[in-house]
């Protein structure tokens, strides 16, 4: 299968499994969706950098948890009184910030903005004052998505207008009738593009009369873009909020007391079966376990590779969709998951690509940082109005070295990654990450000038999405994807999702460091190594 630099889907931006318990949990069920993200979140300083510049760089490791104050948080005209006369109909509330969301905000950078960016395709045609209509309806139920960030806390937006974050794309915008390639350069521009922090920082783009190949013969489709900061919500959550964009959401029937039921069953099962692990000496000795990987970590430096250095604010990305059912049968008949399928394909191409450039990779092992879900198995209903952010992160070591055989490199990241996820590492991140970003910014930019090194070369994140299709307006809601934004220093972010029947996988690269075509070039030596893999499999059960 081959496919170009602006391929046709995307992937959302999620995590893997979190603790020893929730490692092989069921997915989270979300009231406002039929299936629920097991994972989601954007990159965290936690596991940030480079040994680029302090100015620019988020640097340290998970332990640190700190990052470049490439930005502060939300400026004085967010504090500022609204205007009465544009006051809309939202109520006047305080609400605190979480910790980790805040940290998020002091530490993005102008390279680099801490900003989930999602894209779904609609088969067909959506009005603007309709689509406008229903993203009001929708948010309106979140305080955090009609609120500003002043001194830490989320604070009513007396001034909230939707008129400031709902837009219709236009051809004079893409520069054409909108196409597959053109789409690509649009989404490229707005991907490190600052949200005004005077207002909610959110935004959603509509754009009608989409052809990916340009054919006039073909129906046309609308695309909405959606582009919302980590400090309101992070992945998992999000998602919720997207999923209320939906019909499914506005008749009830996204989510079953049945489907939850049915959730809580399998989960207090594992929970019962994992019990005599996760008592008070097994907890307390996983702590341990994490926080001397993490002491070791201080004192062994990332491997220099392609994937880690200077930021710069330009992104090449790449995107496509495969069969699911290909890719979980080869997963089942390795005894291994379809994270662990696709971050083998990972290892693979990031080897390749660096023996490709003549680097060396014997015995080279890179950091690889996971976001993990720490959101309830079955989501409360007002998931988008509190815990915006709740997440951690584990971080693997990724061989980049060859293998005898792609069987072989699964069999080894399947390993690895089973071990990472018997330690409580997300759950030690989370609070070290919480700690660290409940201190005053003086302190946090103080340890930021002495961190050393970075310890992560890419992110990935895993979030699972409905298992039948969503509509909007009647309209098939045919992709659900997004793209995953990287921490300053980190090169490569990978997106992994599925929706209805299909994997979407999304890349994004850092232009200054990979170059303009490495997004398209890693995504065709993941899907062929992928492909090569499965090959060998038999799936036609």
């Amino acid at each position: 299968m081959k496919i170009e630099a602006m391929s046709s889907q995307v992937s959302a931006a999620g995590s893997a499994p979190a603790t020893a318990a929730a490692a092989t949990a069921p997915a989270a069920v979300y009231p406002l969706q039929s299936t629920a993200a097991a994972v989601g979140s954007a990159p965290a300083a936690a596991v940030a950098t480079s040994s680029a510049p302090v100015s620019e760089a988020v640097t340290g490791n998970a332990l640190v948890a700190v990052a470049a104050a490439g930005s502060a948080p939300a400026s004085a005209a967010a504090c500022a009184p609204a205007s009465a006369a544009a006051a809309a109909p939202f109520p006047t509330k305080s609400r605190r910030g979480t910790n980790i969301g805040l940290l998020l905000l002091k530490t993005e950078t102008v390279s680099n903005p801490c900003v989930m960016m999602f894209y779904f395709t609609l088969d067909g045609d959506v009005a603007f004052p309709d689509f406008r209509q229903r993203v009001l309806e929708s948010v309106s139920s979140f305080d955090r998505f009609t609120s500003t960030v002043c001194e830490g806390s989320f604070v009513d937006a007396g001034n909230f207008s939707i008129d400031d974050h709902v837009h219709e794309a236009t051809e004079a915008d893409l520069g054409g009738p909108p196409t597959q390639a053109l789409l690509c350069q649009y989404l490229e521009g707005r991907f490190t593009m600052p949200l005004d922090t005077s207002r909610p920082m959110w935004e959603m783009i509509l754009l009608r009369r989409y052809r990916a190949n340009g054919d006039a013969v073909s129906p046309a489709q609308s695309v909405v873009i959606a582009r919302i900061h980590h400090v309101i919500v992070d992945g998992t959550a999000s998602m919720s909020i997207l999923g209320a964009m939906s019909d499914e959401s506005a008749a009830g029937t996204l989510s079953s007391e049945a489907a939850k039921a049915k959730s809580r069953d399998v989960v207090a099962k594992f929970v019962a079966s994992h019990r005599p692990t996760c008592g008070p000496l097994g907890v307390g000795a996983g702590v341990v376990g994490v926080l001397c990987k993490y002491v070791a970590n201080c004192f062994r430096p990332e491997p220099p590779s392609p994937f880690r250095g200077i930021s710069t604010p330009h992104r090449s990305i790449a995107w496509t969709t495969l069969d699911a059912h290909t890719s979980l049968e080869t997963a089942r008949a390795h005894g291994a998951t379809l994270n662990d399928v696709w971050m083998s394909a990972l290892a693979g191409a990031m080897g390749g690509y660096m023996r490709q450039r003549g680097l060396p990779t014997e015995g080279l092992d890179l950091t690889v940082g996971m976001p993990v879900s720490l959101h309830s198995p079955v989501l409360d209903d007002d998931i988008g109005r509190t815990a915006g952010n709740r997440f951690g992160f584990i971080l693997i070591r990724l061989p980049m070295y060859a293998f005898a055989s792609r069987q072989e490199r699964l069999h080894e990241v399947h390993r690895r990654l089973m071990v990472a996820k018997s330690w409580p590492e997300a759950v030690v991140s989370n609070a070290i990450a919480s700690f660290t970003g409940c201190l005053p910014d003086a302190i946090v930019r103080c340890g930021l000038s002495k961190a050393g090194n970075g310890r992560t070369s890419t992110i990935m994140s895993n979030v699972r999405g409905p298992t039948e299709k969503l509509h909007m307006r009647g309209v098939d809601i045919s992709s659900l994807n997004g793209f995953l934004s990287t921490p300053a220093g980190v090169a490569l972010g990978l997106g992994l999702g599925t929706y209805a029947g299909r994997v979407a996988l999304s890349v994004s690269c850092d232009r200054g460091l990979l170059g303009d075509d490495a997004a398209g070039q890693l995504m065709q030596m993941m899907i062929d190594d992928h492909e090569a893999l499965c090959a060998a499999v038999d799936v036609s059960a």
